[in-house]
């Protein structure tokens, strides 16, 4: 399928400044927020040895922890191609950059071309996607045994600021759109997974699902 995130747009919101701002933040206070939640619970189901792809990398700080924490390896995809200079430069800073490879593209797109991994992280990323259920089937094609996922609560307030947020782009001209998508669905379509970690925020939920049977028995 044709990627439908608008990559040009994206580049824009999340551009190599916000990428800097969130590498400096991560240097001087480490993990916080829904980062932290889907670093602990991929943590606390074990990571070490693991290989590890981020939908969404983004700045690379969830997955640099990750690799601090015991992972051996990690991939990191994005639509934006400004994230992977200051990505880059996080991991040099670590020491980490040369077990990590950077891909930018539509994950949903390119997941066939990519290998298996014992871990997927989609840190506020399904919120980004229109098409959710191609999104997740795209992540379990990969036959993690963990899947690490943030997206937004389905709370009034947060679906009247998204919905402000969409109109605000509307009137920009703008075709880039957030989504608060229903959870029980998603947590549906992921059959052969069971929820192992749940830890919500006002605004984010962030649930760690754990592979409950190999491929040929899912059914």
């Amino acid at each position: 399928m044709a990627s439908c995130c608008y990559p040009e747009e994206y580049g824009g919101f999340f551009n190599a400044r916000e990428a800097a701002r969130v590498v400096r933040r991560y240097l001087e206070r480490g993990l916080s927020g829904t980062g932290l939640d889907v670093a602990e619970g991929l943590t606390a189901r074990g990571i070490e040895g693991k290989t590890v792809l981020e939908v969404g990398g983004g700045a690379g700080q969830i997955l640099a922890e990750m690799l601090r924490r015991g992972a051996r390896s990690g991939v990191s995809i994005d639509l934006s191609p400004q994230w992977e200079g200051p990505a880059h430069g996080l991991l040099e800073k670590l020491n980490l950059a040369d077990r990590v490879e950077h891909r930018t593209g539509d994950f949903v797109d390119e997941a066939a071309d990519l290998p298996g991994f014992d871990a997927v992280i989609m840190h506020k990323v399904v919120c980004c996607y229109p098409h959710w259920r191609e999104m997740l089937d795209a992540a379990m094609s990969l036959e993690p045994g963990l899947i690490a996922m943030t997206m937004p609560r389905e709370r009034t307030t947060t679906k009247a600021f998204f919905a402000a947020w969409n109109g605000l782009m509307k009137i920009r001209g703008k075709s880039f759109r957030v989504f608060v998508h229903a959870h029980q669905p998603m947590l549906d379509r992921m059959s052969g997974y069971r929820v192992v970690g749940d830890r919500a925020s006002p605004i984010w939920r962030t649930a760690v699902l754990e592979r409950t049977a190999v491929p040929d028995e899912i059914g």
